[in-house]
């Protein structure tokens, strides 16, 4: 049956992406964007990808930007996630009233850190969120008179998407205790950090993706399937495809037909 909150365009409701990792679907395309572009994020959008995470920790923009492309992938149809700057969880209400879906949190690496990330998702008592009230992008315009109930804070609590990265090996080591902690609703392995950190060993980055991937499929963790890796479908129990870096595709795109192009008559 239909109710009023059904058609209520601001009570808050499952992402997309969130969705399809509690049912354990694996049919969602995410892409990370590092371009300062809301034309991009539309792009994105009409090619078939399904959510996008907003890279605020290596990318040259701020709010502002990031508010932009918030509102153009929801006019696209996508779930908006983003990373904020390191570990600077003041930086997460503000992303959340700007609007985005979930918050992927960077360098997750111990239990206590893991759990203040689970609290900085949520209202008091359960959280420590702090309350926008007209601030909040969606309720701005009509006031926020009529969400103050415990029904609105549950249900905001319990739509936004929590994804840790797993970026060392103190945060591979720690993986059972992490999840515990801060209860994620997914994890990427970040394999370029992981790779630095062992002196680009394939091997170690390897066995320590591995032993991150059991963790999560023993708690019904979802997990970030990164094609590159090759590793065996098995460890991806409610998982999401990365399709890549808008930056790096689009050069990948450009230098294709700049060869293509030189080789050909003429060339």
């Amino acid at each position: 049956m239909t109710t009023s909150r059904d058609r209520d365009p601001l009570w808050p409701r499952p992402s997309q992406l969130q969705q399809a990792l509690a049912s354990g679907r694996d049919d969602q395309l995410v892409l990370w964007i590092a371009l300062n572009s809301p034309s991009v994020v539309e792009i994105a959008g009409a090619a078939g990808i399904d959510a996008v995470i907003i890279d605020l920790e290596h990318a040259a923009f701020g709010l502002e930007a990031a508010e932009a492309m918030t509102i153009a992938a929801e006019r696209a149809g996508m779930t908006v996630l983003a990373r904020p700057g390191g570990g600077d969880l003041s930086q997460v209400t503000r992303l959340l009233d700007l609007g985005v879906s979930g918050i992927v949190f960077p360098m997750m690496e111990r239990p206590a850190q893991a759990a203040a990330a689970r609290s900085a998702l949520r209202y008091p008592p359960s959280g420590t969120r702090g309350w926008g009230g007209s601030h909040v992008r969606r309720v701005r315009w009509t006031g926020p008179e009529a969400l103050r109930t415990a029904d609105y804070l549950q249900a905001a609590d319990e739509c936004l998407l929590s994804i840790f990265l797993i970026e060392t090996p103190a945060g591979a080591d720690a993986i059972e205790e992490i999840l515990d902690a801060g209860t994620p609703d997914a994890v990427i392995f970040g394999w370029g950090d992981f790779g630095v950190a062992v002196g680009f060993d394939p091997v170690a980055a390897r066995t320590a993706a591995e032993g991150v991937y059991r963790a999560c499929r023993a708690r019904g963790v979802g997990v970030a399937r990164d094609p590159a890796t090759q590793l065996a479908p098995d460890f991806y129990p409610g998982c999401f495809t990365v399709a890549g870096v808008d930056s790096t595709l689009i050069s990948g795109a450009l230098q294709a037909q700049v060869r293509a192009l030189r080789g050909g008559p003429g060339g």
